[in-house]
């Protein structure tokens, strides 16, 4: 298969992934999900629009797999007593089922063909997705025109791999940046090409918060590492798989 060098297609990025696209768990860790919405949401709701009282905040889940960053998003939401309407959006079909537990609506299609407009815009997309053909069409450029909010979980090095990472970088910087200490592990089991235990990632892992305007200071910080003191991120239980529950509510579609 050949890749286009700046701009491959979803599908493309797709198949640039190591895991099977049939796999039954969700490999984004739930603990660490959860501690970047409770760092990030009180300044996506300052960057909100006014609206009526009651008015859900409109959300948009990008490479939205098995609803993860979408499932905790609703808890939060229930913790915090504010109404959300998740949009969901992936490309492979096989997950709708998971999806619609926790997203209103599902769409299956590539991120680049959403044209609507939300409050913020979630998600932990493939690093590869990131950065674009040109500074103005990398992910956070492109997701700033669908709302004022973008938060995303990515690799801190995504946009410092050569000239045009750096020049996404610069041309939309995020306006706040948590460092996840230690390391990452998204996946259990074992690798099916060399049989061996899938490990944490030690590579840096950070979430980035853009808010449309900003062209000044990012301000860093570092998020708390887990509650018994690991220096890595695990999941749980597989996110998508299990059921709606009162710490996890369900869309209301789905009751």
């Amino acid at each position: 298969m050949t890749i286009s060098l700046f701009a491959p297609t979803a599908l493309e990025l797709r198949e640039l992934e190591d895991d099977a696209a049939a796999r039954e768990d969700d490999p984004t860790p739930r603990e660490l999900v959860r501690a970047i919405l409770d760092a990030a949401m009180v300044a996506v709701w300052r960057a909100r629009p006014r609206r009526l009282d009651g008015d859900p905040m409109r959300v948009l889940d990008v490479c939205a797999g098995y609803g993860c960053w979408s499932s905790e998003l609703r808890s939060h939401a229930a913790r915090k007593r504010y109404g959300v309407h998740i949009t969901g959006v992936e490309i492979c079909e096989a997950r709708r089922a998971d999806l619609a537990k926790w997203c209103d609506r599902v769409e299956i299609c590539s991120w680049l063909d959403v044209v609507e407009h939300f409050d913020v815009v979630i998600g932990n997309p493939h690093f590869s997705a990131l950065v674009g053909a040109s500074p103005a069409e990398s992910m956070p450029a492109v997701l700033l025109d669908l709302a004022p909010a973008v938060l995303l979980l990515h690799q801190s090095s995504s946009f410092q791999r050569g000239l045009p990472g750096v020049a996404a970088w610069r041309h939309c910087p995020p306006a706040r940046v948590w460092l996840v200490p230690g390391s990452v592990q998204f996946r259990r089991g074992t690798n099916p090409k060399n049989g061996k235990r899938w490990g944490s990632d030690q590579r840096c892992y950070q979430a980035s918060l853009w808010l449309r305007g900003h062209s000044g200071h990012t301000s860093v910080e570092v998020l708390p590492d887990t509650p018994d003191g690991r220096a890595s991120w695990r999941w749980t239980v597989p996110p998508g798989s299990e059921d709606p529950s009162d710490e996890l509510p369900a869309a209301p579609a789905s009751k």
